[in-house]
């Protein structure tokens, strides 16, 4: 730290209010801290990382709280997710397409400077929620693949939904339009 030209400052804080031995702790404690007189103590770059890192994601956590993407209501924490499954590469790409909810069929018009499709049964805009919840033409398939629930159940990590759920867009012809 020294070498980098960094340094760190501790911060006495009372604590022990009440207690005779710590008291006396935090009494020399504050006479420590009211000194001028200061010690060296190495810090390893460790350390230091992991406060870093530590803080960056309690800051990361907080803009994402005010954030008004798609993914928040499916990832509400910013902490990696570890899936327990093992999805083939075109599985991991369809699952995170309808996770943000861009996919080629409810966002190619905006590559290609169209209006914004809509679903030739409802007339209404088409998104990934309207295909995998709401959509009418589609609600029986999802009946015969256990397709039920709010989105952030469809796509979560259970091995038996996210499959019933592959399995729905392959019988649909949707999975190659996601």
């Amino acid at each position: 730290m020294k070498e980098s030209g960094r340094t760190v400052s501790l911060m006495w804080v009372p604590s022990h209010c009440g207690i005779k031995n710590n008291e006396d702790v935090d009494k020399a404690a504050r006479m420590i801290a009211n000194s001028n007189e200061y010690e060296d103590v190495p810090l390893h770059l460790g350390d230091l990382k992991n406060f870093d890192k530590t803080k960056e994601i309690s800051d990361w956590q907080t803009l994402w709280k005010e954030t008004n993407a798609k993914l928040r209501c499916l990832k509400p924490s910013v902490n990696k997710r570890i899936s327990p499954l093992k999805l083939t590469r075109k599985e991991q790409v369809v699952l995170t397409r309808l996770r943000i909810g861009h996919t080629k069929i409810t966002h190619l018009y905006l590559l290609l400077g169209e209006q914004q499709p809509l679903c030739i049964t409802c007339q209404t805009k088409l998104t990934v929620q309207h295909i995998l919840v709401e959509c009418p033409k589609y609600e029986e398939t999802r009946r015969q693949h256990n397709i039920t629930g709010a989105m952030n159940e469809i796509l979560c990590d259970d091995r038996r939904t996210l499959s019933n759920m592959m399995t729905f867009l392959k019988a649909t012809n949707i999975i190659d339009e996601i």
